[in-house]
């Protein structure tokens, strides 16, 4: 999800610059991506800088954060389904081997196995994504006859 924002350049340091974006109330509770050190007036973003980038400067920012639509989804409805289709597999298997009178059990401890095998699944993913920490660049410098209002 690419989302676009304005900020003030702080410091150029080699390679990079550190930017500081005004907080809006859409971002009162942000750090949640990992990529900026919120406070209470805002968030500051290192970024790479592109040359002739001087402190003091007005820039948009182009920062691409991950989508919350595929965490719910990743959270919820992964689970949901790997416990359906533990049930499934489960009572399959019961029928198969006891042909309709075996133990209940076995499709429940089926399903809560797909069950702990979706969580775990989860879990590593989301240690994987918070290496992955999303990206901000500086897409465009505003002169100063733009940067007014």
């Amino acid at each position: 999800m690419l989302v676009r924002e304005r900020g003030i350049v702080q410091q150029v340091t080699s390679g990079g610059a550190v930017v500081k974006v005004e907080k809006i109330p859409a971002h009162q509770r942000c750090q949640s991506c990992g990529i900026c050190q919120a406070g209470s007036s805002g968030w500051e973003l290192e970024v790479e800088a592109p040359l002739g980038l001087a402190p003091g400067a007005e820039v948009v920012l182009e920062l691409d954060l991950p989508s919350p639509l595929k965490s719910v989804m990743l959270v919820f409805l992964f689970p949901l389904l790997a416990l359906l289709l533990g049930v499934a597999l489960g009572e399959g298997l019961r029928n198969w081997l006891w042909d309709d009178t075996g133990p209940v059990l076995l499709t429940g401890f089926v399903a809560l196995l797909f069950l702990a095998g979706a969580f775990f699944l989860v879990h590593l993913y989301d240690r994987k994504a918070r290496k992955k920490q999303a990206r901000a660049r500086i897409v465009e410098t505003m002169s100063a006859d733009k940067a007014c209002c």
